[in-house]
């Protein structure tokens, strides 16, 4: 197998998975954990607007504030412009090094903009961060190493004890494919336990399913996939119904198709699906 670039689907697990992160975390307010500023005062009446003005002169050499920058990232957050909030948090990080919450901030903004690139590189290591963002940090460097043909790397960093749930099924979806990537292809066809969650060991059938059609094993994969498709339906039988088609069993493929919009006619993929057999259109690719 041949390294790629990390897939879209990758990337919004990752952003998924690091939402989540946040939204457990709970806390005070950011300026307030990070030292910035202290507590509001309690008042029975609405809280009085800051003075942007002397805490944002321009934005412009000396005169930026760590406070200033913070309070950019968020007018950039607020106006939709992740990019722009990941680069203001990015400085001000820089100019406060000593605030870990700062730093976790500017490390998961810059990541949900999409600049996985530049994440990894500010992926927190062991220390004072949360448990969930040194773990999201280790499947983010690891996601980079899998896009730059680093697989071994990547197997490594996936492995890593240090990813726990929420992002423990992320890791365990991709260290196969990395495993695949470095050419061990027993470890990566070795199954994984997914304890008692059943969605996660839905997931990890169908994940182990890709990747034995993928290595040219497609009978064990059809094993597999048939009944994920026959009892959970929905995206597995959508991946069932892709796999009969590369194998060149369209009719069987149509037929999947139309029993599941027997049961859900405004079914927009299957409706697709369907439409692509009957006109013939090239099938979907292997997953890779």
């Amino acid at each position: 197998m041949r390294a790629r670039r990390a897939s879209p689907l990758v990337l919004a697990l990752l952003a998924a998975t690091s939402l989540g992160a946040c939204a457990t975390q709970g806390g005070p307010a950011p300026t307030v954990a990070a030292g910035l500023r202290g507590p509001m005062p309690a008042s029975s009446g609405p809280n009085p607007a800051p003075d942007l003005a002397s805490d944002l002169p321009g934005l412009g050499g000396e005169s930026r504030s760590v406070f200033g920058l913070y309070l950019a990232a968020q007018a950039a957050i607020d106006a939709g412009s992740s990019r722009e909030a990941a680069a203001y948090l990015a400085q001000a990080s820089a100019a406060a090094p000593d605030q870990t919450h700062l730093r976790d901030r500017a490390f998961t903004t810059t990541l949900l903009s999409g600049e996985v690139s530049r994440a990894a590189s500010m992926a927190p290591a062991q220390g004072d961060s949360p448990q969930a963002l040194q773990g999201l940090g280790l499947l983010t460097r690891a996601t980079e190493a899998l896009a730059e043909g680093r697989a071994k790397t990547a197997a490594a960093l996936l492995a890593e004890p240090g990813i726990q749930p929420p992002h423990a099924l992320a890791a365990s979806l991709l260290r196969p494919w990395a495993l695949a990537l470095s050419g061990d292809t027993v470890a990566a066809l070795t199954p994984q336990p997914a304890g008692s969650d059943r969605v996660a060991a839905a997931f990890l059938t169908l994940s182990r399913a890709q990747l034995l059609e993928r290595l040219g094993k497609p009978a064990e994969a059809e094993a597999l996939l048939k009944p994920l498709a026959e009892g959970a339906g929905g995206v597995f039988a959508l991946a069932y119904g892709g796999y009969l088609e590369r194998r060149g069993r369209g009719e069987e493929a149509l037929k999947l198709y139309e029993a599941r919009l027997a049961k859900n006619a405004a079914d927009g993929a299957f409706l697709a699906a369907r439409a692509r057999v009957q006109a013939h259109r090239p099938r979907p690719p292997c997953p890779a």
